[in-house]
């Protein structure tokens, strides 16, 4: 099985960008929390995703918080929001379409293997789960069972085979103790692939989804202000800087930006890239240490000019500026 971690953290990441999305906190974005290695950090996020009325317009974050939730040891709560968004999703795009069904297959290729065996392996289990996804269902309100389209032409019998399927799923094994075998042996397959996995991006020498997230800003801003105040930088600006933002960046085995692009504006002439380049230290207790800059090279080119076989600008880009 393949590892689906990074793909489902993209893809949480272009859910979040939808016009609907849950209120991150000041510290830390719920696509972060729902990353922690920290279960009770996950378990609040996911409660808090769950409970935004914003969810209930887009669905496709219950896919995300189901998987915090299993990658945090909780296989009866992911469980549940994986059906709740299964439900929720296959009603949404009876009317709301786009990229959705796209989205909506790979994370039940992806997401659903980590989650589904467990209920698969137990039919008692499952009943239990199936029954708060309908009572949840049932006092929660959902705008596209709602509203008034719901009750013309075909719609009601296409939401009535959705009701049913959910309904029906516990039995679908019918106790056939070959396949509830099978579900048992892949459970357990699921949960040694997120151990390993778990043992990589909550190891020594790493930092949680979190604290990640709040390194990024600091680094930013840290590569931000060389820009602006390096004695070469500013040579090169004429003197004055009246801008600079980073474009993008380069993400290092921690998961921070190791090397960004920063675009410098002068107050006159034209707009350069600062490359600048970003070390961190990691303490024993996984926190963000020492942030060290430096300024790699200076180039006019910005990313949509670069030979898209260069790995390094500043190295393949015989016109790159480097520091004295």
């Amino acid at each position: 099985m393949r590892n689906p971690v990074p793909v489902i953290l993209a893809i949480g990441l272009a859910i979040v960008s939808l016009p609907a999305k849950a209120n991150p906190s000041p510290s830390a974005s719920i696509t972060a929390r729902l990353a922690s290695c920290d279960p009770a950090v996950v378990h609040l996020a996911a409660a808090e995703l769950l409970r935004d009325p914003n969810t209930l317009r887009e669905p496709l974050m219950l896919f995300h918080a189901a998987m915090g939730e299993r990658m945090a040891g909780r296989k009866e709560e992911a469980a549940f929001l994986y059906l709740a968004a299964r439900l929720r999703t296959a009603r949404q795009i009876l009317f709301e379409k786009g990229d959705r069904p796209q989205l909506i297959a790979i994370m039940s290729m992806t997401v659903g293997p980590l989650v589904m065996p467990v209920l698969e392996a137990d039919p008692a289990l499952a009943r239990t789960v199936v029954k708060r996804v309908i009572d949840w269902d049932r006092s929660t309100p959902d705008p596209f069972r709602d509203r008034e389209a719901a009750k013309a032409g075909d719609i009601p019998e296409k939401l009535a085979k959705i009701d049913a399927g959910l309904t029906r799923f516990p039995e679908q094994n019918g106790g056939d103790p070959a396949r509830l075998a099978s579900a048992r042996d892949a459970d357990q397959r699921a949960e040694q692939q997120i151990k390993s996995t778990d043992a990589q991006r909550c190891g020594p020498g790493t930092l949680d989804a979190v604290d990640a997230e709040v390194a990024t800003t600091r680094i930013r801003s840290e590569a931000e202000r060389l820009a602006k105040t390096y004695p070469f930088v500013l040579r090169q600006a004429g003197g004055t800087v009246k801008s600079v933002s980073v474009g993008a960046w380069q993400k290092g085995t921690s998961g921070v930006p190791s090397r960004l692009t920063v675009s410098v504006s002068p107050a006159s002439g034209a707009t350069f890239y600062a490359e600048i380049d970003a070390e961190i230290s990691i303490t024993a207790d996984r926190k963000l240490g020492a942030i060290k800059t430096s300024l790699a090279c200076i180039t006019y080119l910005w990313l949509g000019q670069r030979d898209g076989s260069w790995k390094n600008v500043c190295l393949d880009d015989p016109k790159a500026i480097k520091p004295n």
